[in-house]
């Protein structure tokens, strides 16, 4: 499979460049079944730098309406094909970062091209509905075959939510209520909580907390920035929560050579926190700090890959479900090019 083949592959590169790169303790998830990928280019096709001159045109148009500094570069989404994405410069990327892992099948696949244009969709889509209060007739039957059809063993209910900020919030108001509701049993809610929550005072909004790690990113909103801890700027001037924060093992490489000491690392933490990192996910790795990391990216994307960050100092891999043998292939014999020029 494509995620094996990566994972072994970034392994072989990650002892022959120990001192660059650092492997972290990741999970890797199921690759999807293998499928005919009829709408993919056959590989990079690199124009100009990135970003290019049209790109940077436009990000300072951009920046006289908003602010544009996180704009990477700007895309043409008509021309991006399965796991290729296309910049408005004409420069083709193998694309490992697909929008944060949300465009699962890769850019333009003509099933969801096809979906799109049915009568009974596009009346969703013009319309916006509100799906909490106003849903529409077919709503159940779509959820039932889409996200119930392929959700985890034991798991019969779901919520939707926007993006992966709003799911966090999501989670931790709903762990904070099914705790609340242990502790209080199969009393109502008390005339004293429900006029304390009015004024954001206890018992009303108890004194709860959630632990959170040095170096994670989890968001933006409010909450979610309360426990992101990866870059200052995401977090200057804003008021936070006065939640726990913790340090996350960190090992040292070459593992051979640093025995003790990491032992040592990991005695000081309980064994369920190297279960919690990046569950779920394709792989990825450290790097010593947040500069390297940020140069590797630049120079693979003017080399004709995207990829992304992760935290205060990883690369992740985020590609699609289409991306097969010869992607990995492909990407591995670039970024093993890379490693060995890097300076």
């Amino acid at each position: 499979m494509a995620s094996m083949l990566l994972t072994q592959r970034l392994a072989c590169s990650f002892q022959r460049n120990y001192r660059l790169l650092v492997p972290g303790s990741r999970h890797i998830s199921q690759a999807a079944a293998k499928v005919d990928v009829e709408f993919d280019y056959d590989g990079p096709l690199m124009k100009t730098e990135v970003p290019g001159p049209r790109s940077r045109e436009l990000m300072k148009q951009l920046n006289i309406i908003q602010n544009a500094e996180a704009v990477h570069f700007f895309c043409n989404y008509e021309e991006s094909r399965g796991n290729y994405l296309v910049d408005v410069d004409g420069n083709r990327m193998l694309d490992l970062y697909s929008q944060i892992s949300s465009v699962p099948i890769g850019y333009s696949h003509p099933a969801l091209m096809k979906l799109v244009q049915q009568p009974q969709n596009v009346s969703t889509f013009i319309n916006r509905p509100a799906l909490g209060i106003l849903p529409p007739e077919n709503f159940v039957e779509k959820l039932r075959e889409s996200l119930i059809s392929v959700a985890p063993k034991g798991m019969s209910q779901l919520i939707t939510m926007a993006c992966g900020s709003c799911s966090n919030e999501n989670a931790f108001k709903t762990i904070f209520m099914w705790y609340r509701s242990k502790e209080r049993g199969k009393t109502g809610f008390s005339k004293e909580e429900l006029e304390t929550c009015m004024i954001n005072q206890a018992p009303g909004c108890p004194d709860y907390s959630i632990l959170s790690f040095m170096g994670a990113f989890h968001g933006r909103t409010m909450g979610c920035l309360a426990t992101t801890h990866s870059k200052a700027i995401h977090k200057i001037d804003i008021p936070s929560f006065d939640w726990p924060i913790a340090p996350f093992p960190r090992l040292k490489y070459p593992l051979e050579e640093f025995v003790k000491e990491n032992q040592q690392e990991e005695a000081r933490y309980p064994q369920f926190i190297s279960r919690v990192r990046g569950r779920g996910t394709f792989c990825s790795f450290d790097t010593p700090d947040e500069s390297i990391r940020n140069k590797l990216i630049l120079i693979a994307r003017n080399k004709g890959v995207v990829l992304g960050g992760c935290g205060d100092k990883s690369i992740r891999f985020r590609p699609t479900l289409v991306f097969r043998d010869h992607h990995a292939h492909l990407f591995l014999n670039i970024f093993s090019d890379i490693l060995a020029d890097f300076k």
